[in-house]
């Protein structure tokens, strides 16, 4: 592209933004070339719309010129889900970042793109309410996560995963039309009742797994949640089940599920020590040094006596399992501190709030701190399988990886003990190739012997021929990607959402 055509297209940018909103400078484009895997040139543009009116002036022109756009809203992926192989305008959304109502008396909130969790989580606390976060850090977007990656949590048993609590979207698709989708898609608008599917067929399954390739959400109501501590709830309100027997662990969980103890997870020494370690040093120093082979924990709620009982009773059901320990949060939690941080310093308010661990683990950027592959998967299977499909996955791994000791696992049941989430992490040194061909290689034997030899596992993404093989609900059918690119020509003719991933036609 010339320098004039360059001046043309920031020109016509600027006045839909403003000035000082849109750009071509290469040091503001430097920074959204890559993630902590994948690289690229960059972006042509860095475009930052204030709401929806600039959002459809934006893809009006870009349609016309076919200019390709990729929406940004936090980029704290692995996937290069939001780095612009194609240059063109990346459309960072953080500007919108309004909450737009909380409403107590009905539990939901209304919100745009660019609203994280942890304002999120503020919001609804100051009302007596919360939304079930993902295993991500505070600044998470939270459209993003709940589409993009169903957002798993620790309530995900109790509540859903992600997509559950979606009540309606209103979505500027490529060419500038409006598209409003659940609730919003009543005659009503927003004073519809919140109920998540619109009156008729809803097409809000289309949009589900769609990393920028069928437009940009800009406004969504979500289901908010009562806060435990609203309702006699205690701060040390977790229980966990301890073992050197990782097959015990889980045994344990699918019993404890059976008996109603559903809000629970399992995660291996090296997840722990991956997200315990402020950094990658003090992380490999953990996994080299292990307290337990794995570890169960269970959510509990209810006041302390409740809590002391459901201790008691667990204990009693865990009573097959030799070498299984039930023990409470501060039972446990000094080994890992001690571990994680030697100089008591990092993570000294924990000492004081046990409950302060649990944020620690579960919000903080733990892909920020320590470099991972991941390889997540939603099996909607028996959670007896869970145990078989790692061992096996880790063996696939393995046979390339050399280094056994560093794959890690997190294991989630969900409804009616299926289970919804296994994920698997190995450590590279990013500024080594080798390595981190090793490692990629790894995951790749993984997934490739779980999904299509095994056939029993649903994965987030799996490059096949530069496109992804997206999870899409609980089943992957044939003629559910053909669909899909029969809606992507429908609303973005010109292909320029994204292209060169997902739904590339």
């Amino acid at each position: 592209m010339d320098e004039s055509e360059q001046k043309r297209i920031v020109g016509v940018l600027q006045s839909i933004v403003g000035e000082k909103y849109a750009s071509a400078d290469p040091s503001i484009r430097f920074a959204y070339t890559r993630d902590q895997i994948v690289k690229s040139p960059g972006p042509d543009f860095v475009v930052l719309p204030k709401n929806k009116e600039e959002i459809k002036a934006i893809l009006k022109f870009a349609n016309q010129e076919c200019i390709p756009v990729i929406p940004k809203g936090t980029g704290a992926n692995l996937i290069g889900a939001v780095v612009p192989e194609k240059g063109g305008i990346i459309i960072g959304l953080k500007r919108m970042n309004r909450i737009l109502e909380i409403d107590p008396v009905n539990m939901t909130a209304t919100v745009e793109p660019g609203v994280t969790f942890g304002q999120l989580q503020k919001a609804a606390w100051d009302v007596g309410l919360f939304t079930p976060e993902p295993s991500g850090p505070h600044t998470v977007r939270i459209m993003s996560n709940f589409y993009g990656t169903r957002g798993l949590s620790t309530y995900s048993a109790k509540y859903g995963v992600g997509d559950r609590h979606i009540l309606g979207t209103e979505w500027i698709l490529p060419t500038g039309d409006e598209l409003k989708l659940g609730c919003f898609a009543h005659p009503s608008g927003e004073l519809a009742s919140n109920w998540e599917h619109a009156p008729g067929p809803d097409m809000s399954g289309f949009v589900m797994f769609a990393f920028g390739d069928l437009g940009i959400c800009v406004k969504s109501k979500i289901k908010l949640y009562p806060k435990m501590d609203a309702h006699g709830g205690i701060p040390d309100n977790y229980i966990y089940v301890i073992s050197q027997d990782f097959e015990e662990v889980f045994k344990a969980c699918v019993k404890l599920a059976k008996w109603g103890y559903t809000n629970s997870f399992i995660m291996r020494w090296p997840y722990i020590a991956m997200m315990f370690g402020h950094t990658q040093k003090a992380s490999q120093k953990m996994m080299n040094t292990p307290a337990f082979a794995a570890m169960l924990t269970i959510v509990l709620e209810g006041t302390e006596r409740r809590i002391e009982f459901h201790k008691k009773r667990i204990k009693e059901l865990c009573k097959e399992f030799p070498s299984a320990m039930v023990v409470k949060m501060e039972d446990i939690q000094r080994p890992f501190l001690k571990a994680a941080d030697p100089t008591g310093n990092y993570l000294k308010p924990a000492m004081e709030n046990p409950r302060i661990m649990i944020d620690y683990m579960f919000l903080s950027a733990r892909a920020f701190r320590v470099h991972g592959a991941f390889g997540g998967n939603t099996p909607f299977l028996p959670a007896e399988e869970a145990y078989h499909i790692f061992k096996y996955s880790e063996k696939s791994a393995k046979e390339l990886a050399e280094r056994p000791q560093e794959i890690a696992c997190y294991f989630q049941p969900i409804d009616d003990c299926h289970y919804g989430c296994q994920e698997m992490d190995l450590y590279w040194d990013q500024f080594d190739p080798l390595d981190s061909i090793k490692a990629l290689s790894a995951f790749q034997a993984a997934e490739v012997k779980s999904m299509i030899t095994k056939r029993d596992s649903i994965f987030y993404y799996l490059y096949v021929e530069n496109d992804f093989m997206e999870a899409c609900g609980p089943l992957l059918f044939p003629g559910y990607f053909k669909l899909l690119k029969i809606w992507k020509k429908l609303v973005d003719p010109n292909n320029i959402m994204n292209p060169g991933k997902g739904l590339d036609v």
